[in-house]
C-alpha cells in the first residue's frame, strides 16, 4: 500500500472513537495486534498496582507484628518493594497515553518507542522485580523462628515462584513484544519515502 493511501486512511480517522484504521492499512492487522496488545498492558499494570498495594500494605503491617530485626527488615524490604512496583506501573502508564491527533507515521513511532520501552521492562525484569523480592522473602523468612526445613522448603517456593514468572516474561517478550515490533518496523519502513 502507498504512502498517501495509508495517509488517506488515517486521515479519515475519528478522534472520539479512538484510532480506527482498516487492517489492510496496515501490514498483517497490525493495528488488532497494538490495540490487543495495548489492553493487556492496560490490564497488566491495573494487577501489578493492586498487587503492590497490597504487599505494600500487608508487609508494613507485618513489619510492626514480627520479631526480630532481620524478620522486620525483610518485611519493610518486602513493603519498599510493593510501593516500587506502583511507582514503576504509573511511570509506564504515564507514558503510554495514546494522541489521536498524531500522523498515522508518528502514531506508529510512538507506539515503536512504547514497545521499545516494554521490551526493556521484560528484559530487565530479573533485577528489579525478581531479585529484590526475593532478597526480602529469604531475609524474613531467615528471620522468623522457623526450623530449618520450612525455611528452606519457602526458600525453593520462593525461587520456583520468581523463575516461573521469569520464564513467563522472557515468553512474553520472544512471542509477543519482539513479532509486533517487527511488524510496526516493517509498517513504519513502508511509510518512509521512497528514494
Amino acid at each position: 500500500m502507498e504512502d498517501q493511501e495509508l495517509q488517506h486512511l488515517w486521515k479519515q480517522a475519528s478522534p472520539k472513537a479512538g484510532i480506527q484504521i482498516e487492517s489492510s492499512g496496515l501490514s498483517s492487522g497490525l493495528n488488532v495486534n497494538l490495540r490487543r496488545f495495548n489492553k493487556e498492558i492496560k490490564n497488566r499494570n491495573i494487577r501489578e498496582s493492586l498487587a503492590g498495594v497490597i504487599v505494600c500494605v500487608a508487609f508494613t503491617s507485618i513489619t510492626f507484628l514480627v520479631p526480630g530485626l532481620l524478620a522486620k527488615t525483610g518485611a519493610a524490604l518486602c513493603a519498599a518493594y510493593g510501593l516500587m512496583i506502583v511507582v514503576v506501573v504509573n511511570y509506564i502508564k504515564t507514558h503510554q497515553e495514546e494522541d489521536y491527533t498524531l500522523s498515522l507515521k508518528d502514531y506508529l513511532l510512538s507506539q515503536r518507542l512504547n514497545l521499545l520501552r516494554e521490551r526493556k521492562l521484560l528484559n530487565t525484569v530479573l533485577y528489579w522485580y525478581i531479585l529484590p523480592p526475593t532478597f526480602a522473602m529469604l531475609l524474613f523468612f531467615a528471620g522468623l523462628p522457623l526450623p530449618s526445613i520450612a525455611f528452606v522448603s519457602y526458600s525453593i517456593i520462593v525461587v520456583a515462584i520468581n523463575t516461573v514468572i521469569l520464564f513467563i516474561n522472557r515468553n512474553t517478550l520472544k512471542k509477543t513484544v519482539d513479532p509486533l515490533l517487527l511488524q510496526l518496523n516493517q509498517s513504519i519502513s513502508q511509510l518512509e519515502p521512497q528514494n
